[in-house]
């Protein structure tokens, strides 16, 4: 995604916060949540990694994090999120290491 991006992180121990947000209708959130949801699901179908380190995602080696990146300028029915997984040991670092660690993309606006 080379477009610039807001950049959410939604870790595990948020999860409850984003989905009650999600279900109360929150835009953002409802985005981040089905994003995250994606990414999991493309778990069974294809290798992926974390962002941050390369350590490859497995049943039993589940995402602790995610970042989110949603395009500053969209249409908004019909835009491109990319989610990236973080694992257990780099989501341990905070958002900073993470951003810093994770995907390229032109100055993010952290969310």
């Amino acid at each position: 995604m080379s477009e610039e991006c807001h950049v959410y992180m939604v870790r595990k121990a948020d999860q409850e916060e984003w989905m009650a947000k999600a279900k109360e209708g929150e835009g953002i959130a409802i985005v981040c949540v089905r994003a995250a949801g994606q990414f999991m699901n493309d778990l069974s179908t294809k290798p992926l990694h974390c962002t941050c380190c390369e350590a490859l995602f497995s049943p039993s080696n589940l995402p602790e994090a995610f970042i989110v990146l949603i395009p500053v300028k969209h249409d908004r029915d019909n835009f491109d999120v990319q989610a990236q997984g973080v694992c257990c040991i780099c989501s341990r670092k905070d958002d900073k290491w993470i951003l810093d660690n994770g995907p390229n993309r032109e100055r993010p606006s952290i969310h």
